[in-house]
């Protein structure tokens, strides 16, 4: 068990990571919206989300710009373990995506990075995060330490 540690990142030098506060909350909200849905405005069940996320109280948002212009974010939260169940404190990232513009120039090893160095510093001694087999988001997570603890069929309706 572990909370991978820093790992080295090539990043556009333009690239800056900031913690969202409620005047960037709908920032985050909407390019996190539209890089799941490949430009496109995210649907609202997904700003809604987004938006409950962010008043959870143990968690903490980023987004990440080039040159300013929002590209991505993503969000960590955590909780503690029962001491029945193991002890201890887990990070879960989610709702991280890239704009399609953006993408490839390292916004989401960086918001990797910012969000795990936050699980540390709350005390997290395990990180969580769920993505598709076979994508850039993999590739990502694989660099920043963590390892395939299981796979799981997703399925749809309609």
């Amino acid at each position: 068990r572990g909370v991978a540690p820093d790992s080295p990142r090539d990043a556009d030098a333009s690239l800056v990571i900031e913690p969202v506060d409620a005047n960037t909350a709908a920032i985050a909200d909407d390019v996190v919206g539209r890089g799941f849905n490949e430009g496109k405005p995210g649907p609202p069940n997904l700003i809604d989300f987004g938006r409950v996320n962010f008043a959870i109280a143990r968690s903490a948002t980023y987004i990440a710009r080039f040159d300013g212009v929002p590209a991505a974010g993503g969000r960590v939260s955590w909780m503690d373990v029962p001491r029945e169940r193991g002890g201890g404190r887990v990070a879960i990232l989610t709702g991280a995506s890239t704009l399609p513009e953006f993408r490839g120039r390292g916004a989401q090893a960086a918001l990797l990075e910012a969000r795990l160095a936050r699980a540390r510093n709350v005390g997290c001694d395990t990180a969580f995060v769920t993505c598709f087999a076979g994508t850039p988001s993999e590739r990502n997570i694989f660099r920043a330490g963590f390892l395939r603890a299981y796979d799981r069929d997703v399925f749809t309706l309609g």
